[in-house]
């Protein structure tokens, strides 16, 4: 059997390439868009030397101080760009660092949790064997388990002559001169009517012979109520006599130790929590930088907003066409050369935009993929299935899953539903102590909303119908094991 440990590592393992991957499109997309800041300077460049070789002293002048004073404005804002898009890669470093660090913290304190598990479960295991040999508990436990049945018997009862309320009763419900003597309580000391309302109302009753009508439809009615308040009585006596039993049953536990046991597990849980939590903030504030990286790789931070502002302001300068002009009306090749490298540069710049775009997509479908997978690793978590009695059948099955998952050939859903489908919980004494109800293996829970609201004593079967849950098979959700 696959451990539901190994699992989990599985999960964090494909978190870890699905962010390798993501890094990677963050490089991609820095770099082309450092060639892309790389390309509008040397646009910058070509202008000015135009400027130089075409227009007068004057015009030369003013074009390259305006382009000059640009291209330092621009300048000034990508070393503040540089210098924060260092610090946060070195945040991002940091938090990656801090949660591997935490997952493995996560699986020292999961080895303590089910140690100190295993520990109240042994406890737990002998304290059943006592109770098997104890006269006293187990005549109690037959007291209770009598009342269960009994419970239950008058519960299908009830519901037995509920339907045939519903089915029996609808002829008289369908008549209306039935129905309408009935609302008005013909017969009864409740009806109130005038002198000639009663002569016709009589009228009517003769003709449907109201009179035998009415005690076989209150009958019908009646038996429901009284079944019900007799089920809800030994309900009550069931509940008394499972309190009973389970104080003896708590007795023996606290004789043979448990409490401080269930303090350590306790505390061994909640610092498991603590844990899961920090995971989770740091998962939170790495979300975070990362997309303030990534503002910085599609180029749409605020210092790389303003330098193209300024570098391009500096372009509607009204001799650059004049220059394009004059270039091409003259017999000089150097000027038409630097013309024909500016649309080189034009060209080359939508090339890597596009380049660009496709970049964006790649990266926003590795993102989805990453929160999709992190969404099942919190499922994952929440369901208990890293307990230590929690397995899967067909491990291998399973871990290629996950693997497929990374490479996009299994969608998220699919890989849970199979998670679910696969997962298996291991037969273990110990369940939640606190409002939690204690079940051995083999005890039977009926469904349905009539049973007790008390924690369920060991040796108890329920038959189906009566109760408030569905059937036990020994396994559980809990994360520490047992379970219902």
């Amino acid at each position: 059997m696959y451990s539901g440990r190994k699992a989990l590592t599985d999960i964090d393992t494909s978190l870890q390439k699905i962010r390798s991957q993501l890094s990677q499109t963050d490089y991609d997309l820095e770099r082309n868009g450092q060639q892309l800041l790389g390309l509008r300077q040397q646009e910058s460049e070509t202008y000015r030397q135009l400027a130089k070789m075409r227009l007068d002293a004057m015009q030369a002048d003013q074009l390259t101080t305006q382009l000059d004073f640009a291209e330092r404005q621009a300048s000034q804002l990508l070393i503040q760009r540089n210098d924060q898009i260092e610090a946060v890669a070195k945040k991002i470093e940091s938090s990656q660092k801090l949660q591997l660090e935490l997952d493995k913290q996560r699986i020292e304190q999961a080895i303590q949790l089910d140690d100190a598990v295993e520990s109240l479960d042994d406890l737990l295991a002998n304290v059943d064997a006592q109770l098997e040999r104890d006269p006293s508990y187990q005549n109690q436990q037959i007291r209770a388990q009598d009342m269960v049945d009994m419970a239950s018997n008058a519960a299908d009862k009830t519901k037995q002559a509920e339907e045939e309320l519903e089915e029996k009763g609808k002829p008289y419900r369908d008549d209306k001169i039935f129905k309408y003597l009935w609302d008005r309580h013909y017969g009864t000391s409740e009806y109130d009517a005038g002198f000639i309302t009663r002569f016709f109302d009589k009228k009517l009753a003769d003709h449907i012979r109201y009179d035998k009508a009415r005690i076989n439809y209150f009958t019908l009615n009646n038996i429901p109520k009284k079944l019900a308040e007799h089920t809800e009585n030994l309900e009550q006596q069931a509940e008394d006599e499972l309190t009973q039993l389970q104080k003896m049953q708590r007795q023996y536990e606290m004789n043979a130790g448990a409490e401080p046991l269930e303090e350590k597990v306790d505390k061994e849980r909640n610092s498991l929590a603590s844990i899961d939590k920090r995971i989770t903030q740091e998962e939170e504030s790495f979300d975070h930088l990362v997309k303030e990286r990534e503002s910085f790789n599609l180029g749409t931070d605020k210092y790389i907003a303003r330098a193209i502002g300024v570098l391009v302001e500096s372009f509607k300068a009204d001799p650059i066409p004049q220059l394009q002009y004059e270039a091409s009306q003259t017999e000089t090749p150097r000027d038409d050369h630097l013309v024909n490298q500016l649309a080189v540069l034009r060209e080359t710049k939508q090339r890597l935009e596009s380049d660009m775009s496709a970049l964006q997509g790649t990266h926003n479908s590795i993102n989805r993929k990453l929160e999709e997978l992190k969404e099942v690793r919190r499922k994952f978590k929440r369901s208990d299935y890293d307990a230590y009695n929690s397995k899967f059948k067909d491990g291998d099955i399973l871990s290629s899953i996950i693997r497929q998952f990374v490479t996009d050939q299994v969608s998220a859903k699919e890989l849970w539903r199979i998670v679910k489908r696969s997962q298996r919980f291991q037969k273990r004494h110990y369940t939640q102590r606190h409002g939690g109800i204690g079940l051995p293996g083999g005890i039977n829970i009926p469904t349905g909303n009539r049973g007790p609201r008390i924690r369920i004593p060991r040796g108890i079967r329920f038959p189906s119908g009566w109760g408030g849950g569905g059937s036990s098979g020994g396994g559980g959700g809990f994360k520490t094991g047992g379970g219902f």
